[in-house]
C-alpha cells in the first residue's frame, strides 16, 4: 500500500524514518527552558528515498562507493581464503619431506595491530612488517631457514601470472632473500623463486581493468621453479606422488562439498 511521503506528499511504497535535527533542537530547548532537567524532544519524519537521501546530503556517488566497498571487502575475504589455502598445502609439503615449518607472516602474530596500520604513510619498520614472508622453512641437519611468501593464484594460463607492482616491489625492498612461492589453484601446481632474483625491470606491466592498478606478469613455467628443485629434502618422485594424493584429497572435500 503506497503513503505520502511527510516532505513532498509523493505517494510512495516505502517510507524511511529521519529524525530533523533543527527541529529537535529547537524543542528540545523550548522543553528545557520549561523543565528544571533538560528533556530530549526528538521529532522523527516519514519520508521517502529521494527526500531521506536530500535531507541526509546522501549522493549516488556515496551509494557507489560503499557498495564498491562491500564488494572490496568481499573479493579481501575471499583472497584471503585462497591464501590460508594455498599456505596450509605448501606447509604440508614442506613437512611431509623433513622440514619444520613456522608461521611468519604479521597476520599470524599481530592480528590487533594489522587492522589500524595504514598503507601509505607507514615508515620502514611497519612497511616490512606489512610484507613479512608468511612461513620460516628450517632444515635442522644442514641448519639453514628459508624464508616463503606464499600467493594463490586462479589464473588458467601459468605463463602469465599477475602480481601487484607496489607489493613485489616491497619484497625486493625488505625480503630479497624470501622465495615467492606461489601456488596455482586449477592445477595444484607450485612455483617459486627466490626475491632476489627476480629482475623488475624484465618484467612485463599491465593495468588492471578491474582496478586500475599496475601489476607485473610473471611467467612461472619459464622463469620460476619447482620446489624440488630447490629443497634438497623435497625429492621429485616422492613430490609428484605426494601431490597427486593431495589433489585426491581435495578432490574428495570438493565432491563432498556438492
Amino acid at each position: 500500500m503506497k503513503q505520502p511521503c511527510g516532505r513532498c506528499g509523493k505517494q510512495v511504497d516505502k517510507l524511511i524514518a529521519i529524525g530533523d535535527a533543527h527541529e529537535s533542537a529547537y524543542w528540545s530547548a523550548r522543553y528545557s527552558a520549561m523543565q528544571e532537567a533538560p528533556l530530549l524532544y526528538p521529532c522523527t519524519e516519514y519520508v521517502c528515498v529521494s527526500c531521506a537521501k536530500s535531507t541526509l546530503g546522501i549522493t549516488d556517488q556515496d551509494l557507489i562507493r560503499e557498495e564498491r566497498q562491500a564488494e572490496i571487502n568481499t573479493e579481501f575475504l575471499l583472497n584471503l581464503l585462497k591464501g590460508r589455502f594455498a599456505q596450509v598445502v605448501i606447509e604440508i609439503i614442506f613437512q611431509r619431506f623433513g622440514y619444520e615449518v613456522y608461521p611468519f607472516g604479521y597476520e599470524s602474530h599481530l592480528t590487533n595491530i594489522v587492522k589500524f596500520m595504514r598503507k601509505g604513510d607507514a615508515n620502514i619498520p611497519a612497511r616490512k612488517m606489512r610484507s613479512s614472508p608468511d612461513l620460516f622453512v628450517y632444515d635442522r641437519e644442514y641448519n639453514d631457514g628459508y624464508f616463503l611468501e606464499v600467493k594463490a593464484t586462479n589464473t588458467p594460463d601459468e605463463t602469465e601470472c599477475w602480481i601487484s607492482q607496489s607489493t613485489l616491489r616491497q619484497y625486493k625492498l625488505h625480503w630479497p632473500e624470501a622465495f615467492l612461492t606461489i601456488y596455482c589453484i586449477p592445477s595444484m601446481r607450485i612455483y617459486c623463486r627466490q626475491v632476489d632474483e627476480i629482475v623488475l625491470d624484465e618484467l612485463q606491466e599491465k593495468e588492471s581493468p578491474k582496478t586500475g592498478y599496475s601489476n607485473y606478469v610473471l611467467n612461472l613455467v619459464q622463469d620460476f621453479h619447482i620446489l624440488p628443485e630447490r629443497f634438497r629434502l623435497i625429492d621429485q618422485d616422492g613430490y609428484e606422488a605426494f601431490l597427486e594424493s593431495l589433489r585426491g584429497t581435495i578432490s574428495r572435500f570438493g565432491l563432498l562439498a556438492d
